[in-house]
């Protein structure tokens, strides 16, 4: 493969159904990015530093600098003050292009929700969702800045003096810290210390690098020999700040599998088929990998599930599979929390019969109701924002389509990611972070979902798919929606 072939694709490329689904990127702006992208057939020609690559480093730079503005500028000609039954925009998939630019600037979802809570909760006056991207806008322009960390040893460490960075010996580990932290009292360090370098934009991400950067450090040392070893208790001291933080490794916590632990967890230690147990391992990197390990095991724990013999060559197609399960249980998900929550907010005959039905007779009585032009009490926040969607669907099945191909994308970007990480090098493929929060919530239900069927119907997971598939056509083909309850 050529060099700068390896560049390009390392680099990676924007999806085009979501692209055309962007409401702030639209008319003459649109086409001058659709026409930048590379199609298949030009895509042996698309090389590092050639003038198709400038045309669309040009764009995405372009875009990467005015899309908080854009969608600024989107929302207040739409009015914050509009009512969901009047609003034109898919409100979850603006949500969702919102959060992930964010997410992809480099913002922690910490940071993110902090700066949230503060502008809904607890700042004087009225908050908008304009004056949120404003502040976090004005920290991505700003840009990444050094962070710097220092972790004292509670041991002799053995490690020879020319070691260099990021271990500091004893006296120059004291000496450093009384540079960089004047005011605090120096900690016992034996060992010396590690000084941890990293560049970020908020200190939340931070932490993160650091975390990322000590856990490497710590195999290279435990493999290299048993005579050397690092020990701490992850407490460091950060500057700029003069803050003691935690670097114990963060585990991903959009990575739960609820099935585990019901009926108080008395299944958690029951043997399932070998199909979910080989993709469960290998889904443990999730709690306890680097995340490129990560990446590789997950698309290897769907290969476990839902691949065949003949996929050999387009492995892809796993992705669809998974997202024809995920999108009948996300909609039939969504229909039966709007019916335990009306149920339980009202008295009236349809919460009655909402209460006696199973999950298929509900969305059928929901439905109907929705035709019927009828409304349900399910509060005037995350309530009122599913209502709006399952009213959609109602309205409009085909919209589950759109469901099923941002599943669908997100998985072929984890596929994407495993093949740059194992057939190119590439350490860190664009827009990684982000790829890896969505797989993590996405694999995680999906597991979750096969665990239950396999506890109650037997279904395997490629029996699941076939359902899936088969329910989804029905409901294309004008059917209800209460058959993608049946997988």
């Amino acid at each position: 493969m050529p060099s700068g072939r390896h560049n390009v694709i390392s680099h990676g490329f924007p999806d085009y159904l979501l692209i055309t689904r962007d409401p702030t990127v639209s008319g003459q702006r649109r086409g001058q990015i659709l026409d930048a992208l590379p199609t298949n057939k030009q895509l042996d020609r698309f090389v590092s530093n050639s003038h198709s690559y400038w045309v669309l480093a040009q764009e995405v730079d372009s875009l990467e600098q005015d899309y908080t503005a854009r969608w600024t500028q989107l929302i207040q000609g739409a009015g914050e003050d509009t009512a969901l039954s009047d609003c034109q925009m898919d409100i979850n998939l603006c949500g969702w292009l919102i959060g992930s630019h964010l997410r992809t600037s480099g913002l922690s979802d910490r940071w993110i929700l902090n700066l949230c809570n503060y502008q809904l909760k607890r700042k004087q006056g009225q908050s908008s969702m304009a004056d949120i991207l404003a502040a976090a806008d004005r920290l991505v322009q700003r840009g990444k800045e050094p962070v710097q960390f220092l972790l004292p040893l509670a041991e002799r460490s053995r490690l020879d003096p020319r070691t260099g960075l990021p271990w500091l010996p004893r006296k120059m580990f004291r000496a450093r810290f009384e540079e960089l932290f004047p005011t605090v009292t120096v900690p016992r360090s034996p060992g010396g210390g590690l000084q941890l370098e990293v560049s970020a934009i908020d200190k939340y991400s931070a932490i993160k690098e650091a975390s990322m950067l000590l856990a490497r450090a710590e195999m290279r040392v435990n493999v290299s020999s048993n005579k050397r070893k690092l020990v701490h208790d992850y407490e460091a001291w950060m500057h700029p700040g003069a803050v003691k933080v935690d670097l114990a490794p963060m585990l991903p916590v959009d990575f739960r599998v609820p099935s585990l632990d019901v009926e108080g967890g008395k299944l958690l230690f029951t043997v399932m088929s070998d199909e979910i147990e080989a993709a469960f391992d290998l889904l443990t990197t999730f709690q306890s990998g680097p995340e490129r390990a990560a990446c590789i095991g997950a698309w290897a724990a769907l290969e476990s599930l839902l691949a065949d013999p003949g996929d050999f060559g387009s492995l892809a197609k796993v992705a669809d599979r998974a997202a024809d399960i995920l999108t009948c249980h996300y909609v039939a998900d969504e229909f039966r929390n709007l019916a335990i929550a009306h149920s339980r907010a009202s008295n009236d005959a349809l919460a009655t019969d909402l209460i006696a039905a199973d999950n298929m007779t509900r969305i059928r009585l929901l439905e109907q109701h929705f035709r019927n032009g009828g409304d349900i009490i399910v509060g005037t926040g995350i309530g009122a924002l599913v209502a709006y969607r399952a009213k959609r669907l109602v309205g409009n099945p085909s919209e589950v389509d759109d469901i099923r191909n941002d599943i669908s994308a997100a998985l072929r970007r984890l596929y994407q990611a495993r093949n740059q990480i194992v057939h190119t090098g590439a350490f860190k493929p664009y827009g990684f972070d982000m790829m890896i929060l969505s797989a993590q919530v996405l694999l995680s239900v999906l597991i979750d979902k096969v665990i239950v069927a396999a506890r109650t119907s037997g279904d395997p997971a490629g029996l699941m798919a076939a359902k899936a598939r088969w329910s989804l056509q029905r409901v294309r083909s004008g059917q209800s929606l209460c058959l993608l309850a049946s997988v």
